[in-house]
């Protein structure tokens, strides 16, 4: 989880492992009642036969 500073168009997140697989998410706050979610986006590494830790939801 991360939070650009104002105005900024990019965000890099640190510390992943770049062999996973990781699903990312942009969340906009108007309020504390009031969000917009963008689409979800995952990456593909396409390494075959090493499984990517999943997430329980």
């Amino acid at each position: 989880m991360g939070s650009p500073a104002n105005g900024e168009r990019q965000f890099t997140v640190h510390g992943l492992n770049r062999n996973w697989d990781y699903c990312f998410q942009v969340v906009l706050f108007y309020s504390q009642s009031q969000a917009l979610k963008s689409e979800e986006k995952c990456t593909e590494r396409g390494r075959q036969g090493t499984p990517s830790p999943s997430v329980t939801r």
